[in-house]
């Protein structure tokens, strides 16, 4: 642990990156992409990243793997008896289950003050890993979800025109321009209709058609009388309120009216 925060201290004193480039250094779980999910070698939710796809993991500290899945360490949170890195998915469900610190620490953690660390994000974003979709892509860990959100071709989206998951580069191929959704089956023109079952077939459509026609007149007519009820009924609300306004302003008015009085009467009572 000394030797971790030695480490901190030190990149603390050489980096010369400025404040607002903290916030890309490790991936943000709550963004709102219409586009993101969970990749299939890698849940996020439940465990940190992988360690078969960081470079040169055997180079890496310890001390930045998550203790209980045993992976980097993904959205870190530090506990504040003792310091350690953990996921922060697996810590709340460790802690929501009933359990102490996972160092057996005699301090009970509460969950509300654990926090990543500036110091420990900026040297987590620096480690390179490649991408768990086997996309051929590799990079700094500060990249990963931006990468994830906007590159990966092997990332399985939602397409919003269909809803269907599907890879990115299919996404991009057949649904993007919603070349997925059919278009509408087109009308049958009335020289089509050449025989007589054809324009027995013709009239019974349009026969059909009609009734479709009467009944979205009488769904109309329901809904006009709804609205013209609604209508009245703000009215009479209305009118109620303005009633309302009136007896308030002679209320105020009469106290007002008192109030002179009073200071009237108490006027005299000094003076005598």
């Amino acid at each position: 642990k000394q030797m971790m925060e030695n480490k901190v201290v030190a990149q603390i004193d050489s980096d010369s990156e400025s404040e607002s480039n903290l916030s890309r250094v490790i991936p943000n779980t709550s963004s709102s992409s219409p586009l993101s999910s969970s990749i299939t070698n890698w849940d996020r939710t439940k465990e940190g990243y992988p360690v078969e796809y960081v470079i040169n993991i055997e180079g890496v500290d310890d001390g930045f793997k998550c203790l209980l899945c045993s992976s980097l360490a993904y959205d870190p949170v530090i506990t504040s008896c003792c310091q350690t890195i953990f996921c922060s998915c697996c810590l709340t469900q460790w802690l929501n289950k009933g359990g102490g610190c996972p160092q057996r620490c005699q301090d009970e953690i509460d969950p509300k003050p654990l926090s990543s660390n500036k110091a420990t994000n900026r040297i987590l974003g620096r480690i390179k890993i490649k991408c768990a979709n086997n996309c051929g892509w590799s990079g700094d860990y500060a990249d990963l979800n931006y990468h994830l959100q906007t590159n990966c071709p092997e990332e399985i989206v939602l397409c919003t025109f269909c809803n269907l998951q599907i890879k990115r580069d299919i996404f991009n191929q057949n649904h993007s321009n919603r070349q997925c959704i059919p278009p509408p089956p087109s009308a049958p023109s009335i020289s089509s209709f050449q025989s007589n079952n054809d324009i027995v077939t013709l009239g019974l459509l349009l026969k059909r058609k009609d009734e479709e026609i009467r009944a979205l007149n009488l769904s109309l007519n329901d809904a006009t009388s709804e609205i013209d009820f609604l209508r009245k009924c703000i009215e009479l609300k209305s009118q109620e309120n303005d009633k309302a306004k009136e007896i308030i302003s002679e209320l105020l008015e009469k106290s007002e009216r008192l109030s002179l009085q009073l200071e009237y009467f108490q006027q005299q009572q000094q003076q005598q």
